[in-house]
């Protein structure tokens, strides 16, 4: 069974606040006159303005509405508008799940190559705080679906993964494990609310954020757009990510992956116009449904590997109850299990010495694919290689011949794409 090692937290200090720049003073040797420098000589603050404005500040600090709710190290707008990708959700997601890929990774710095394949998938990722982003890593799968690629790629960085309504979470997975039952916790409490609740919890939006963000600035205008006031908002200190996007996204979720990466939740409070900033609660027991492709023809066999869950199947879907940490290798092996529409594998025998181009138009001649080579890449593509490889698939013999290269090759819709990883 596919286990998740987590990586040591890798965390970033928030940079300090800029500070005012000095007033500049006279240089001490200086027999310029005052006055006539234009340097006017203050008196003495009294003692009850400085009680005046030290009462001030210290109540701003306190007050759920003053200095705890506003302040932000970073200047600008927090939201934006309009998302850089159309994203693929709901049954568009599940379909193209369905689908296989194949996608070679080598060299590859994983925050930076996932976001590119994301984007160039129109599939939404969030990466958790304490990931280390700048790990290198190789990859590569054959005809396998894009989830399952998530999980091979979470699982060579150390890392678990969890799909939340139509985005994937990569993070550790003492975090990964609760995630969707948080989820599931809060979808109960703001359904019992949604008459008499001013906030529309479960109304799905998009979210995008500034390039860079303050985690906590971002829960405070969430809270300010959407019409809700958040209680023990100082539980999540100053830090500063780089921008993200989510597809259209209830705002509970929202909420609840921002809060994530602090192992933090959240309990809707009262009319659901408020809500409280709590730590989870561990359990020993929970519940959990996974949505699987009416091809999945496994159930018997993970009934069999997981006899410690009570586990019941209907349909598309598989509920089963346990401990959190059986329930999330429940996921990874259903996942794994998933089999996408694919075609058998092609074995391939390559002797050769020429440029990359020329063999990459050899393989997709061979193996009935049409090569599309993206702008830029064709200098890397002109270096001439030597191969001799012997009864290799198709995506393996592709690995090889991007090997020492920043390039990336990507197999879907019978089209073999070259283009920068990064």
């Amino acid at each position: 069974m596919t286990q998740f090692p987590t990586n040591a937290a890798s965390k970033r200090r928030s940079p300090e606040p800029n500070h005012p720049s000095q007033s500049k003073l006279p240089h001490p040797h200086s027999t310029s006159d005052p006055a006539r420098s234009g340097i006017l000589k203050c008196s003495k603050p009294s003692r009850s303005w400085l009680l005046y404005t030290s009462t001030l500040i210290l109540a701003a600090f306190f007050s759920n509405t003053g200095f705890a709710q506003t302040d932000s190290i970073l200047p600008g707008k927090v939201l934006l508008n309009a998302p850089s990708t159309k994203y693929l959700t709901g049954k568009k997601l599940d379909r193209r799940n369905e689908r296989p890929i194949s996608v070679w990774w080598r060299d590859a710095q994983f925050k930076s190559r996932l976001k590119t394949f994301a984007a160039n998938e129109s599939v939404a990722v969030m990466m958790d705080r304490r990931v280390d982003p700048n790990q290198v890593l190789n990859v590569g799968v054959d005809n396998r679906s894009i989830q399952q690629f998530f999980w091979d790629v979470g699982h060579r960085a150390g890392e678990a993964v969890c799909r939340i309504e139509d985005c994937y979470y990569f993070g550790p997975a003492e975090t990964v494990m609760w995630l969707p039952i948080e989820q599931r916790k809060i979808a109960a409490s703001t359904s019992a609310r949604r008459k008499r609740s001013k906030v529309k919890w479960t109304s799905k939006r998009v979210l995008v954020t500034a390039p860079v963000v303050e985690p906590k600035s971002l829960l405070l205008a969430l809270g300010r757009q959407y019409g809700f006031e958040i209680k023990e908002i100082d539980q999540i200190p100053h830090d500063i990510w780089q921008g993200f996007e989510l597809p259209p996204t209830s705002l509970q979720t929202q909420v609840l992956l921002i809060l994530a990466g602090f192992d933090k939740t959240f309990r809707v409070l009262g009319d659901g116009t408020a809500i409280k900033i709590v730590d989870v609660e561990p359990t020993e027991s929970a519940k959990r449904e996974f949505v699987v492709s009416a091809k999945f023809d496994q159930a018997d066999e993970i009934k069999a590997a997981f006899p410690q869950l009570n586990i019941r199947t209907r349909s598309k879907r598989i509920t089963a109850t346990g401990t959190p940490q059986e329930l999330l290798k429940l996921e990874s092996a259903i996942v794994q299990a998933s089999t996408p529409e694919a075609a058998q594998a092609q074995v391939l025998s390559l002797k050769t010495d020429a440029d990359r181009l020329t063999i990459l138009r050899t393989i997709a001649q061979r193996t009935g694919l049409e090569l599309v080579i993206n702008e830029g890449t064709e200098s890397l593509l002109a270096e001439r290689v030597s191969l001799d490889e012997v009864r290799v698939t198709r995506d393996e013999l592709i690995f090889s011949v991007l090997a020492g290269t920043r390039l990336e090759g990507r197999v879907a819709e019978q089209t073999l794409t070259i283009d920068f990883g990064d």
